[in-house]
């Protein structure tokens, strides 16, 4: 009875949603509100960007420099998919670290995690083996796997609710910039291979590792923990933020609130606010979102996309060279191409060129993720959009691309190009949906957590399977094998229950009568 009821207080009933998290921002309907977006925008958003574009540039200087890798530390097709371990540590630790940034508050923890990034980079550029090379991957999952949620966590203590959508557009967009630069970054500086001696492959781990002690700095020196201790927003406009929306301050600043704080809280010895009892119940109550069957519905469906989104990230220069005839297999007669495989002359393939080939995929990802999740904010509508971009990107990727990589590469690729574009184009209104299912910050971060823990049990799962079907350069079984995760995703995915249906309903029959 006790459980049944914090339920009810914490998870929105699922007829009063009204799907406004997918829909970017209008204009506000004051200066006021205009001005502290404004302040948001300026002073937070982009830190939480620049996070965000770092946890997934290091998957894509992983992908990139794979050849060089294995050839230098003897890792082998298979061994390399088996470096998807990264995403064991990176999937179990989510909640702990969410966990411990309520502890600590944002500024020190996402500091932490940053130094940590740069430090295991460094160490990565430093490997010699297969073994050390699966261990810093290992390492790296675990420093990474805090960021994302982390990040989540931080905008829902700022943004109220109709201004969240269009701020996690914005970050969420980054996975993808990522992906399209950084490729032909990562050829740029592997062009310094051989300079004082170190390996191109070893000098981009180094780059990555400068870029994470930047991040440290910006992490420490401009994120505040919540609005209460945002130095950018006067007491005035943190009232608005509150009013508004924004949700309850964190844990750690709730137990050593500063004088500021208490100005704001309580100033002239009378609250600035009242204090919504049934949001701070809400906040507190996390074990609902932990164990609610919906929250494991989306990550089963997660798991299963994240399969086929994170095999063509992990895998797509060697993909790329695999579809478009250029095998490049594996050191020491180990997985080694096909007898019968084309010989493309080797400035075809350059690594700039590769940088292009690899970059192309993400940047249509990246246009039809916005255009979905425009189509699904117009719409009201979220589960069919979901289950449509993943049944076209499995259907492609299980079929057209096995069936066209040795006799048709360019048709190969292209439709390479477009399963991609299908397998990201759900993220946009799927994600919004644990947003829509569940009120308070934390709750809300539990939730998110519990979802992007099983997806990257499909990161996990997804690149290993790939590595271990790919033997010789073949990708044909492995493509079979991710559409297929990706058809099942969509299946499942239409047998979600949509918070926001009731609501579209209800729009469409208004805009009827109207017409």
């Amino acid at each position: 009875m006790v459980q049944s009821s914090v339920r009810e207080r914490l998870l929105v009933p699922e007829g009063d949603q009204d799907g406004s998290v997918l829909t970017p921002a209008g204009p506000s309907p004051g200066h006021a509100e205009r001005a502290v977006l404004r302040k948001l925008n300026t002073h937070l958003l982009p830190v939480c960007m620049a996070l965000s574009f770092c946890t997934y540039l290091d998957q894509a200087n992983a992908a990139f420099a794979a050849r060089e890798v294995m050839h230098d530390t003897g890792l082998s097709n298979s061994g390399y998919g088996i470096s998807a371990l990264f995403f064991l540590p990176y999937a179990l630790l989510q909640v702990p670290h969410t966990l411990a940034q309520e502890k600590f508050g944002a500024p020190t923890w996402l500091s932490v995690i940053s130094l940590a990034y740069a430090a295991v980079a460094a160490g990565q550029s430093l490997v010699t083996s297969p073994a050390q090379y699966l261990l810093a991957r290992l390492c790296m999952g675990a420093c990474l796997s805090g960021l994302q949620p982390g990040v989540w966590l931080l905008l829902s203590r700022f943004y109220p609710v109709a201004d969240f959508g269009e701020a996690y557009v914005n970050v969420a967009s980054m996975t993808n910039i990522s992906l399209i630069v950084g490729a032909p970054l990562a050829a740029v500086i592997m062009k310094l291979d051989g300079a004082l001696g170190i390996a191109g492959w070893r000098w981009l781990f180094l780059s990555q590792a400068a870029t994470g002690v930047a991040l440290t700095i910006a992490c420490a020196a401009t994120l505040p923990a919540d609005a209460a201790t945002a130095r950018f927003l006067s007491p005035r406009e943190c009232d608005d933020l509150l009013a508004a929306g924004a949700t309850c301050p964190s844990l750690a600043h709730t137990e050593a609130q500063s004088p500021r704080e208490s100005e704001r809280a309580d100033p002239g010895g009378a609250r600035a606010a009242p204090v919504d009892v049934a949001a701070v119940e809400a906040e507190l109550s996390r074990s609902a979102a932990l164990l609610d069957p919906r929250a494991w519905h989306l990550g089963f469906v997660a798991l299963l996309a994240e399969c086929g989104d994170f095999a063509i990230i992990m895998w797509a220069p060697m993909i790329a060279q695999a579809v478009l005839g250029a095998h490049p297999g594996g050191p020491d007669g180990g997985d080694a191409p096909p007898p019968d495989a084309p010989d493309v002359p080797d400035a075809e393939m350059n690594p700039m060129t590769l940088g292009i080939l690899t970059a192309i995929p993400f940047a249509v990802e990246y246009i039809a993720m916005l255009a979905v999740a425009r189509s699904s904010a117009k719409t009201h509508e979220r589960r069919l959009h979901v289950a449509v971009s993943l049944a076209i990107g499995g259907l492609l990727l299980g079929t057209v691309v096995p069936w066209s990589i040795k006799p048709h590469p360019i048709t190969g690729y292209v439709s390479l190009v477009a399963a991609a574009a299908g397998v990201a184009a759900y993220q946009g209104p799927f994600y919004a949906l644990p947003h829509a299912m569940f009120r308070g910050a934390r709750a809300k971060a539990m939730g998110i957590a519990v979802v992007q823990g099983l997806s990257n049990v499909g990161g996990l799962v997804g690149p290993l399977v790939t590595g271990l079907l790919s033997g010789g350069g073949d990708f044909a079984r492995a493509m079979v094998f991710l559409g297929g995760c990706l058809v099942a995703a969509a299946l499942l995915a239409l047998l979600i229950r949509d918070p926001g249906d009731p609501e579209r309903r209800r729009t469409v029959k208004e805009d009827d009568e109207l017409a």
